[in-house]
């Protein structure tokens, strides 16, 4: 075998009907994400295109995701389904892609109501939960990555970059992103508390409009959901919840919200209504963005905040 070659692929873009392996391109969502559909069946599907490493190395661990994620079998896992290089050398990966709207094509348009982010992280936490159940960790969360729908489901893609437990993230082509946890160093151990720690980043950026690595001051600890969030984001991944504990605490903090507000209806002459954690199931979120209507969000990164932030690299939304 000859000497891996190391790729130095400067970014590149793609528009509606370009090609990527046997998938024209439908729309952007994200740097180097795209919606498509397969040229002969019409199946569609999300495509992911790595920016810089070794194609050989990503071939095969593409194929190996590909095979470990067919052990989770959840339906709000996006499954593999294809891979590739591309003529330049760029390497690709093609995953299913349900229904819906992607998180970062919400957030370039708006923040999340608290209610809303509650639901996003209760069921985000929820099947990487079962994942991390599985000994398998996604390592690359990111809001192109999750797909709204209604009823507060969350399909996540993007797994090609999964991580094993207890190995280092050696080759990460990302570990610079905001939303890596600091153990996304190469040298230190990742298991699912890496996931929890994006999961708070997307969650905080949501909230908030910032990334928090710009401010942290914008989130408020005292409320339930900023508490959680607060916790999510520990630096130190040992003071981090697993996943399973996070849709614990929201599991109980919705119960002793809904048991405090049906208390105080009871006591209400009016039965003016109290809204509880779970009033918002993401429907909104979907609503508010029809990416094939004449609404549709323009082709925009949309890492860019509500409120100026400095320059950082790989704030891959």
């Amino acid at each position: 075998m000859g000497a891996l070659r190391r790729l130095a692929v400067p970014a590149q873009e793609f528009e509606f009907g370009d090609r990527v392996g046997p998938y024209q391109v439908i729309r952007r969502v994200a740097p180097s994400c795209y919606d498509a559909e397969a040229v002969d069946s019409g199946a569609p599907v999300r495509i992911d295109l790595a920016s810089e490493d070794d194609s050989a190395l990503i071939d095969v661990r593409f194929s190996r995701a590909r095979v470990q994620l067919e052990l989770v079998q959840h339906p709000s896992v996006a499954q593999i389904i294809d891979h590739g290089v591309m003529s330049d050398g760029r390497p690709w990966m093609a995953s299913t892609r349900p229904p819906g709207t992607s998180l970062s094509s919400v957030l370039a348009r708006r923040r999340l109501e608290p209610a809303e982010v509650v639901a996003l992280i209760y069921s985000v936490a929820s099947v990487l939960a079962y994942a991390h159940q599985c000994r398998v960790v996604h390592g690359s969360l990111r809001p192109h990555h999750l797909t709204l729908s209604r009823g507060a489901q969350v399909a996540i893609s993007g797994w090609g970059w999964m991580r094993t437990p207890g190995i280092p993230a050696y080759g990460d082509p990302t570990s610079t992103s905001v939303y890596n946890a600091p153990e996304h160093d190469g040298e230190s151990p990742i298991d699912g508390r890496a996931d929890v720690y994006a999961l708070g980043a997307i969650g905080y950026r949501a909230l908030t409009g910032v990334f928090p690595d710009v401010s942290r001051d914008l989130l408020d600890t005292r409320s339930p959901i900023g508490a959680i969030i607060d916790g999510m984001l520990a630096l130190d991944a040992r003071e981090r919840a697993s996943a399973a504990s996070v849709v614990t605490d929201l599991h109980e903090q919705r119960h002793a919200e809904r048991a405090s507000a049906r208390g105080f209806e009871q006591r209400a002459t009016d039965r003016m209504s109290i809204p509880s954690l779970e009033a918002a199931d993401l429907a909104a979120a979907e609503e508010a963005t029809d990416l094939d209507g004449p609404g549709a969000a323009p082709t925009v990164d949309p890492d860019r905040s509500e409120i100026a932030s400095r320059s950082s690299p790989l704030r891959d939304q």
